[in-house]
């Protein structure tokens, strides 16, 4: 039988139950006929059913009871109360429940057995029925929700809870950014499980769910905390790079010992702080972090006071044009004792209709995409919107000087269905197969789907595919050139990913330092050779280039260069800054090449332990950056007034050796060009070096005849006497003098009497015959002007080299 209640609540026809004994380990029967109101006809009754431990009552409006939904949950009495007032009639049923089950509800009128509409359930067993419970897939009885947006923290993505992870082990979710700290651990605080460090040692851990979608996005993060005596908490907002790597810029929120609060800038490790100020608790926090106008944001920092949040304190930041990470994070490098026990990110979305979301490691203006096998590359497309309906995001491809729609990447070839979301939401899409070339501009909008009204749009300008190459080495691959003076012009077809992180057009200082984001390889120089590289190389593929500077003047290979095994990308190595700037822009396919100078601090080491530390890095380079045939382009050692030239020839000869037995290196010899200082190139010697390099690069990367400096083909002897020694190029050659070179036989110097270059040989005359092994070197001149081995037909100089075994 049903039971209904009327508008006027009489005549309450009542439902049975059948009550069944039930033996052990199965749900209740039905209960039996004995449902009533009272008098009052507010309150219902009735009889226990065997078995029950608690009953569950439904209530609906249909006759049939096809739409009751769970009234009363579990409740342990066998009487309920409903004091509302029915807009027709109410119908109930009373179900029996154990920890077996619930007891049927009956049969309806065809015989089949009832089901509710909205079941009286509590799947994951923590008192909270499912249809009221924040989070019914994951036990959370006290159903805490730290930013009140009705997900339980136990299931928000954007919580970190901690109360599924493991006491004693490294949270779920999380990333240690650097070297790996074993002290953060979850530890029990008093049944509230959190996450702290255990003090001392520096360390960087991420939140990983919780990035900003773009930089100086708008958070709201929430903070729950256990009150420690003298313990610290230390959170960075719009994080990016670590204090201990000296590496990229954060706001850092504080919780000090004495639980007064503390706001600091960190840029890299240097730390200004932005105020303090106590508060009568900080154990439950909201901080605001906005975005103001021009260069300033503020931070907001709210307290709990049991039912909302009441403003506490305020901190400004005057110049925050270095706050561009995306990232929030807890730290270590000054105490971290304090556990969060429970932290919620929240990245706002902006007011805009749609917004593309720019960051140098997914989409931004001038960032060029390293192009695959089919010269091809997928660019992403993240995006912000806002929308009370379905739309539709449609992009396209234009080229950048004509306006001109890129052939299949118009709007209606690229179009996406979105959902609505009237709040606000982010995603990204893939725009596939973007042929190589550019410069492209990618605009993107939203519309109407039937309408096809534009709802909103934004466009992403001069990006571009094609080649990618990282340098690095020292002084002069950072280009002390002294003056910028006649520096070489910029074209819109070379692209660079600067040491602030931001993707622009090229253009010299290459290597500039304002805004350094890596200090470690922090330094002001001029004019470099990347710049001339990049448009020879650029304007013979046809495609655009791009460069990624890492270099350091004034650095070693054997130590300052090497790999930090336990932590390849170390931001505050110079090798693993030069890989990080690679790794973090997430292309599809590995970087074509890396162009390397450097060796004027290793001079003494030898050529044999040169040549395994050069040998090493590349090898190195290749693994890390995910490329086995990473093209190696080298530049040998230039000149240098106060040369120990013995040594000096000696890596020249490393460079030589290396890339002689390695088919995917190649080397430009630069012991000709003009210099700024005792040891550095000038504006033009850069740009001719510059030139060089990338005729070595397109002849051994790109399988190009491009013409290049002449290569040596033979030292031999000229006569059965060994008095005289001839070293034939491949083209025809001036220089040579005989103070060039230098003559061993069987370990004994020979003076070398006089020289006569002709055709493509050089002759040289000895002194006396040669006995047994004979080895001859050439490089002996500290400066430009000495007379070099040169090619006639202007194509540049002869590689210097040492200890060359003569032939018969």
């Amino acid at each position: 039988m049903l039971g209904r209640r009327s508008r006027r609540w009489h005549l309450p026809l009542l439902v049975a139950f059948l009550s069944s004994a039930s033996a052990p380990a199965v749900p209740p029967g039905d209960v039996g006929p004995t449902l009533r109101f009272d008098a009052d006809r507010i309150t219902l009754r009735w009889g226990a059913a065997a078995g029950a431990e608690s009953y569950n009552v439904y209530r609906g409006t249909a006759r049939d009871g096809s739409d009751l939904d769970c009234f009363v949950f579990r409740t342990p009495l066998t009487e309920a109360t409903d004091p509302e007032v029915p807009p027709v009639l109410f119908t109930y049923l009373v179900a029996g429940w154990n920890a077996d089950g619930e007891g049927p509800l009956g049969d309806a009128s065809d015989g089949t057995a009832r089901a509710p509409r909205v079941a009286c359930r509590d799947d994951d067993g923590d008192g909270v029925r499912d249809d009221r419970d924040n989070c019914p897939g994951l036990a959370n009885p006290q159903q805490l929700d730290q930013d009140g947006n009705g997900a339980g923290d136990a299931c928000d993505p954007r919580t970190y809870d901690f109360e599924q992870d493991i006491a004693g082990q490294r949270p779920a979710g999380m990333t240690q950014d650097g070297a790996a700290e074993p002290s953060f651990l979850v530890r029990d605080y008093s049944g509230d499980q959190g996450v702290a460090y255990d003090g001392g040692a520096t360390a960087n851990d991420l939140f990983d769910r919780l990035s900003a979608d773009t930089r100086f996005q708008d958070l709201d993060v929430y903070l729950d905390t256990a009150d420690l005596a003298g313990e610290t908490l230390t959170l960075e907002l719009w994080s990016e790079g670590t204090y201990a790597e000296d590496a990229g810029s954060a706001l850092q929120f504080r919780i000090l010992g004495d639980g007064t609060i503390e706001v600091r800038q960190r840029e890299g490790n240097s730390l200004q702080t932005l105020g303090q100020q106590s508060l009568a608790a900080a154990t439950r926090l909201r901080l605001r972090l906005r975005k103001g106008p021009e260069l300033a944001s503020t931070l907001y920092v709210d307290t709990w006071n049991g039912a909302g949040w009441d403003p506490a304190a305020q901190f400004d930041v005057s110049d925050d044009h270095l706050l561009r990470g995306r990232l929030l994070s807890l730290v270590n490098h000054d105490g971290g004792r304090r556990p969060a026990l429970r932290v919620t990110g929240v990245a706002l979305h902006p007011p805009d209709p749609f917004r593309i979301d720019r960051a140098f490691d997914t989409l931004d203006d001038w960032k060029l995409f390293q192009r695959g096998p089919a010269d091809t590359a997928p660019v992403p497309l993240p995006f912000s919107y806002r929308a009370s309906g379905e739309v539709r995001l449609e992009a396209r491809l234009v080229d950048s000087a004509s306006g001109a729609v890129v052939p299949g990447f118009d709007y209606a070839d690229l179009q996406w269905s979105l959902p609505a979301a009237p709040e606000g939401a982010a995603d990204s899409v893939e725009v596939a197969d973007v042929p190589a070339g550019g410069n492209y501009d990618l605009e993107a909008r939203i519309v109407d789907p039937t309408t096809g009204e534009i709802l909103g749009s934004d466009t992403v300008l001069s990006i571009a595919v094609g080649d990618v190459f990282l340098a690095a080495g020292q002084s002069n691959m950072s280009g002390y050139s002294g003056s910028l003076a006649n520096a070489e012009p910029p074209v819109p077809e070379v692209h660079l990913f600067g040491n602030d992180y931001v993707w622009k057009q090229a253009a010299e200082p290459m290597d500039d330092g304002t805004d350094q984001v890596d200090r470690v390889s922090k330094e002001f120089p001029q004019h470099t050779l990347m710049l001339r590289f990049a448009k020879e190389v650029s304007a013979a593929i046809g495609v655009p280039v791009a460069v990624i500077p890492a270099p350091l003047g004034g650095t070693n290979l054997h130590t300052q260069w090497q790999r930090d095994d336990s932590d390849p990308t170390n931001r505050g190595t110079l090798y693993g800054s030069s890989v990080h700037r690679v790794l973090a822009q997430n292309y599809a396919y590995p970087i074509r090449g890396v162009i390397w100078y450097q060796g004027e601090s290793d001079v003494g080491r030898g050529t044999d332990l040169y040549r395994q530390d050069l040998e090493r890095l590349v090898a190195n380079y290749r693994n890390d950056l995910g490329n086995p045939e990473l093209f190696f382009g080298n530049c040998q050692l230039a000149t240098y007034l106060y040369a120990d030239l013995p040594q000096w020839v000696a890596i020249q000869e490393a460079q030589r050796q290396q890339a002689e037995a390695d088919p995917l290196s190649g080397i430009a010899a630069l012991v000709d060009l003009t210099r700024n200082d005792t040891i550095h190139l000038d504006v033009p010697g850069y740009k001719e070096a510059g030139r060089r390099l990338a005729q070595v690069v397109l002849r051994g990367s790109y399988g190009l005849d491009v013409p290049i400096g002449p290569q040596l083909v033979s030292v031999t002897f000229d006569g059965a006497d060994r008095s005289r020694i001839v070293v034939t190029y491949d083209k025809p050659i001036t220089g040579g003098d005989a103070v060039l070179y230098r003559v061993t036989s069987d370990g004994t110097p020979i003076n070398i009497v006089s020289s006569v270059t002709s055709g493509n040989t050089v002759t040289l005359q000895l002194q006396r015959n040669a006995l047994g092994t004979t080895l001859l070197s050439y490089g002996y001149g500290r400066t430009p002007q000495a007379p070099w081995v040169v090619a006639t037909d202007g194509t540049g100089a002869a590689l210097a080299f040492g200890s060359y075994p003569v032939g018969p």
